[in-house]
């Protein structure tokens, strides 16, 4: 009788086998996973390829408070523009002046806007304005 009820149903063996599999799956990710000690770093690399990374383009993540959104939006208020009204949006993260920011591009109207945005700090500490011919 109790045959009859597995094989009506779910065969437990084959379930208890597929969740071990699983779970080894997963111990085995995590490993790798604890071992990657370049989880906090993104790489800038402005060379075109994906190889030669240097120090220069590796940047650290682990202070980063503010958004790529956040950066935008700072540059926006600081020019009373709405999001609405500019184009060619481009925000990058960066080693520059001594810690992390977000390098942010934009047009808006004539003109082209450069901002450089502290990551942890949201401070602007460069913007810079051209007409974009």
């Amino acid at each position: 009788m109790e045959k009859e009820n597995n094989k009506k149903g779910f065969d437990i063996d084959k379930i208890v086998i597929v969740a071990l599999f699983g779970i080894i799956v997963l111990l085995i990710i995590l490993i790798f996973k604890l071992n990657d000690n370049d989880d906090k770093y993104i790489y800038n690399n402005t060379n075109g390829n994906n190889s030669n990374y240097t120090a220069n383009d590796r940047i650290d993540t682990t202070n980063i408070k503010i958004s790529r959104d956040d950066a935008l939006d700072i540059a926006l208020k600081d020019l009373n523009i709405k999001a609405s009204e500019t184009f060619d949006i481009d925000i990058e993260l960066e080693n520059k002046y001594g810690s992390v920011v977000y390098e942010v591009n934009f047009n808006s109207g004539i003109h082209e806007y450069e901002y450089y945005i502290d990551a942890k700090s949201g401070e602007i500490l460069h913007s810079f304005k051209e007409i974009d011919y």
